[in-house]
């Protein structure tokens, strides 16, 4: 989940970000019981590139980030439909959103 190292720095949008990304960690434990950490970690982490917290974020950043967080919700509703939690990791996604629709500057 390369978001959560893009905004690193923005406390309040990588701690929603962090709810989205555990949640997916709780699954995939579930799912894949005897992966390693290492490779959890790969599998949502992505880059380690971070913003900038002192600048404004630009659009085309954060159309970039909201569509990271969109296809998120998309694979989510598309493999997992029927799955009792689903609703909840996108609410997280939602309030997600919101945060990164709210940072200017």
């Amino acid at each position: 989940m390369e978001i959560y190292g893009e905004t690193y720095h923005r406390r309040g949008i990588r701690t929603r970000v962090d709810w989205v990304r555990r949640e997916l960690d709780s699954w995939a434990d579930e799912e894949y019981p005897n992966m390693s950490r290492k490779t959890t970690y790969r599998l949502y982490m992505g880059a380690p590139y971070r913003v900038d917290p002192k600048r404004s974020i630009n659009e085309e950043d954060r159309a970039e980030m909201l569509d990271k967080l969109n296809r998120i919700g998309d694979v989510l509703r598309e493999h997992y439909s029927g799955a009792g939690l689903l609703e909840e990791i996108q609410h997280k996604l939602i309030v997600a959103t919101g945060s990164l629709n709210r940072w200017t500057r």
